[in-house]
């Protein structure tokens, strides 16, 4: 999983989220932005951007050239 391709998240970008909602609880974060949260990192980051954890934003636009690699990862709500 590590290294294969960054991560497109539903949130919007913000650089205090993680110490202002999310340690609050609030996983969603920002109602909206510039940017949104790619989460992990791909074949073509460095090194210390592979963790799952790290946060990069990027604009929510572009072509293959730019975001070449960038996935998202569809997921299902199994309490509804």
């Amino acid at each position: 999983m590590h290294g294969n391709a960054g991560e497109w998240t539903m949130n919007w970008y913000s650089k205090d989220a993680v110490r202002t909602l999310y340690a609050q609880g609030d996983l969603i974060g920002p109602s909206a932005g510039k940017r949104k949260v790619v989460r992990g990192g791909s074949w073509d980051e460095d090194k210390h951007k592979l963790r799952s954890s790290n946060r990069n934003a990027k604009l929510p636009f572009g072509g293959t050239t730019i975001y070449g690699s960038i996935g998202f990862r569809c997921v299902y709500d199994v309490s509804q």
